[in-house]
């Protein structure tokens, strides 16, 4: 039975209070207090953990509030891996760290990994030491300066202090009051950085609220929302890893990861940025996960406020938009279909009416700046457009449309399209696409300003655009990076959207064209010509996967394995 022991203070480390209870009881032997408080002699107490707590608890009369639960939450860490280890694991925990071995507590935590951020030393506020006297007359341990990668204090916004003591040592347990008093092995920390204090600011709130945060799963949704939402992820799940990589390093200085031990090589396929956004539910340092969640939502906050769904397009119901409906703007769509690509990571939301079928789809920049104001329709058929593709209502639609033309025509019987596209583009685009014949036989044909037709000299045309292809071509072959020679990206560089559609009247600029596209696997040679020379500049691996890896070519495709060893000899 433990009769005494002594009252415990906010924050302080489970391993403080055994030290203030070997001094107040006058043991002044830590294997004796262990042996007294844990039931035996052998057990480790660190400044993040112990065991045996259950048997502990059990020892104290009835009545008090030392509970397992109790000392779990309020005096070790474990808290602070709640947020960043799957549910089923940290119930594990908790029950090791009330009748088990730290052994197994670390394994359940992922801290035996090699990767692990690790405090060798017991570390301590020289200013909380100071207010930590004047309030309660002595110092102790706070168990958030003993997590691993917190080099501030939160509260205080200066650096921790290092006691040459092992966070291990069985050399018994460190009176903190009389350590500081003999100022004996003190080191100081690396130098204050906003970083540095930023992310201790960050250990403190996760800890002292991390009911508010939720679990493992929660946080695991929020991030992959937000990896959609920046464009990290594609709707297929595949997570563009180059851009994620190039970002995230950008973010933060080479000094703060360094420091962390968290600074990685990109083409090291076992980072731990990419273990981190794997599918699996590998587990990774709490510090780094909380690196990583900065990186996305810009500070806590901000992330406890977002949402665990990718939501782009708001909360449903959405409205339809068919304004011959009799819903038309009334909020009826249930879903949103959202599509994001690896290139192109700006969502589009596919909106479809379960009541008249009509489809429209969305960009997400205009959405953010008009709403649902500016929609594209997602079908060619005007009748499917519409919502209806039933006789009776297309008939209905056809007496409309060519009543409200006759007026106008009844008007100016010499209208121009133009004007009447401007004044019913409605009618104008029905009545072409369904009755072309009956709006040819009543509008005037197209005429030039001067009243004649303007006719094009497509062999002039076909000069002028063969010297604006060869220049376009030029271009890309002259790009550090290959790019591809398509007929879309020579279109896309002379800025000539008809091009293709025009192709057939124009033959120099056809059969050059013909001859400097290029096939996918002439294109991948010269990827994988280019990667193997910046990786020879570079001192870089000339690995068969590396180089794949690269150039954008999956990992089984042996069609270029002979090309490979054949490029290697020729540079070396």
């Amino acid at each position: 039975m433990i009769r005494y022991f002594p009252s415990l203070f906010p924050d302080e480390s489970i391993y403080s209070c055994f030290n203030r209870y070997d001094k107040h009881v006058g043991n002044h032997n830590s294997l004796s207090t262990i042996k007294t408080l844990l039931g035996k002699n052998h057990l480790r107490v660190t400044p993040l953990f112990t065991t045996n707590l259950e048997y502990m608890s059990s020892q104290f009369p009835e009545g008090t509030d030392f509970s397992a639960d109790y000392f779990i939450n309020n005096h070790t860490i474990l808290p602070f891996y709640k947020l960043f280890v799957p549910t089923d694991r940290y119930s594990k925990a908790v029950d090791m760290l009330k009748n088990g071995s730290l052994t197994s507590v670390y394994a359940e935590l992922g801290i035996n990994g090699g990767s692990t951020i690790e405090a060798k030393r017991i570390k301590y506020c020289p200013e909380c030491i100071e207010a930590d006297r004047k309030l309660f007359k002595c110092a102790y341990l706070h168990r958030i300066h003993q997590v691993s990668g917190v080099y501030a204090c939160a509260k205080h916004k200066c650096l921790l202090n290092e006691a040459d003591f092992s966070t291990d040592s069985r050399d018994g347990l460190l009176d903190i009051n009389k350590y500081v008093d003999s100022d004996s092995g003190l080191v100081i920390l690396p130098r204050l950085t906003d970083e540095v204090l930023s992310l201790a600011c960050d250990v403190n709130h996760l800890i002292t609220n991390n009911d508010d945060f939720g679990d493992f799963d929660i946080v695991k949704k929020k991030i992959t929302a937000q990896m959609y939402k920046k464009g990290y992820i594609a709707t297929g799940g595949n997570t563009n890893q180059s851009k994620l990589h190039k970002d995230f390093l950008s973010f933060y200085t080479h000094e703060f990861l360094s420091l962390l031990q968290s600074d990685f090589d990109y083409d090291n396929v076992n980072n731990w940025l990419r273990i981190l956004t794997g599918k699996k539910n590998i587990v990774t340092n709490p510090i780094r996960q909380i690196l990583f969640i900065k990186f996305l939502f810009g500070d806590m906050n901000n992330f406890l406020q977002s949402s665990f769904e990718y939501l782009p397009f708001g909360e449903p119901p959405f409205p339809c938009l068919n304004s011959q409906s009799d819903h038309y703007r009334d909020l009826v769509i249930d879903t949103c279909q959202i599509k994001t690509s690896y290139h192109n990571p700006k969502a589009i939301g596919t909106f479809i009416c379960s009541r008249c079928d009509y489809t429209y789809s969305l960009n997400i920049d205009v959405y953010q700046s008009t709403g649902f104001k500016r929609v594209r329709r997602k079908t060619k058929n005007s009748s499917i457009e519409l919502g209806h593709d039933s006789p009776i209502f297309s008939s209905k639609l056809d007496e409309k449309y060519k009543n409200e033309l006759s007026s106008l025509l009844l008007l100016d019987p010499s209208i121009s399209r133009s004007t009447i596209q401007s004044l019913n583009k409605c009618a104008y685009s029905w009545l072409l696409s369904h009755d072309k014949e009956w709006f040819e036989s009543r509008v005037v044909g197209p005429q030039s300003p001067s009243g004649s037709i303007t006719r094009v000299n497509w062999e002039e045309r076909d000069k002028e655009t063969l010297a604006k292809v060869k220049q376009a071509v030029d271009e890309i072959r002259n790009e550090p990076t290959p790019i591809r020679i398509t007929l879309n990206k020579i279109i896309k560089i002379c800025k000539y959207a008809a091009l293709k559609r025009y192709l057939h009247k124009m033959p120099l600029t056809s059969e050059f064209i013909s001859s400097c596209t290029e096939a996918l696997e002439h294109y991948h040679k010269r990827k994988i010509e280019a990667i193997i020379h910046k990786l020879i500049i570079e001192d870089g691996s000339l690995s068969r996967y590396v180089i794949l890896r690269r150039a954008g070519i999956q990992e089984n495709c042996h069609n270029y394995d002979g090309y490979i060893e054949l490029k290697i000899k020729q540079y070396k």
